[in-house]
């Protein structure tokens, strides 16, 4: 069975702002305002990835390999590669999945109750993650996101960082679930086509809209 990157769904609350777990110190200035720091001086970011996802028990799931591109804007574009191909695109107001196997469009609304990973990392929200996360760090350029109640999108992320750049990211969610994320060919702030983030359907593919569904 394909599963959604589930990466997606759970990348860009990173880049808004954090709250602080602890009173741990780093360089003079808490892991939140550590974390912040770097995430700001992030305005773009594409990469490549490698995604294995696993089940509660450690047993590997899937394994996927893709590349990503994403804007502070809240636009971004995952391109997954066969055999579980997806295309995921935002424009920062909806979102589109595409399954080429299936030939299907999905089409889902954006609003301030989608956790979208790209959307949270990148908006400059940082309201959004002070109420639901706190921030810690054991070593520099790794950082622990734990949630703050049961309604939250995960209950522990960890990213590190590498020369100022995403390295990875562990994500561990309310089922215990864990994903695992390599990035490389890490670019940052570099200018990105907003044609990167338009995708029409290909002639002969369903389109389920459900931004018609949410309007009735």
């Amino acid at each position: 069975m394909k599963l959604i990157c589930r990466f997606i769904f759970l990348i860009a609350l990173l880049f808004s702002g954090i709250a602080l777990a602890d009173d741990t110190l780093l360089q003079d200035k808490s892991a939140s305002q550590q974390l912040l720091s770097l995430l700001k001086n992030i305005k773009s970011l594409q990469a490549t990835f490698v995604q294995e996802s696993y089940d509660a028990k450690n047993t590997l799931l899937q394994k996927q390999n893709g590349n990503f591109k994403v804007t502070e804007k809240g636009e971004f574009v995952w391109n997954i590669q066969a055999p579980y191909e997806q295309k995921i695109i935002s424009d920062g107001k909806t979102i589109k999945i595409f399954d080429p196997d299936l030939e299907q469009l999905t089409i889902k609304p954006i609003d301030k109750k989608t956790q979208v990973i790209p959307l949270l990392l990148f908006s400059g929200d940082s309201e959004a993650l002070t109420k639901q996360y706190n921030v810690s760090s054991s070593s520099a350029d790794v950082y622990t996101l734990s949630a703050q109640n049961k309604n939250s999108l995960f209950d522990n992320l960890q990213i590190s960082f590498k020369e100022g750049k995403p390295d990875s990211l562990t994500i561990i969610d309310s089922m215990k679930q864990k994903t695992l994320v390599h990035f490389s060919q890490v670019d940052i702030n570099q200018t990105i086509n907003a044609s990167s983030f338009l995708f029409e359907a290909p002639k002969g593919v369903d389109v389920i809209d459900e931004r018609k569904i949410d309007e009735h």
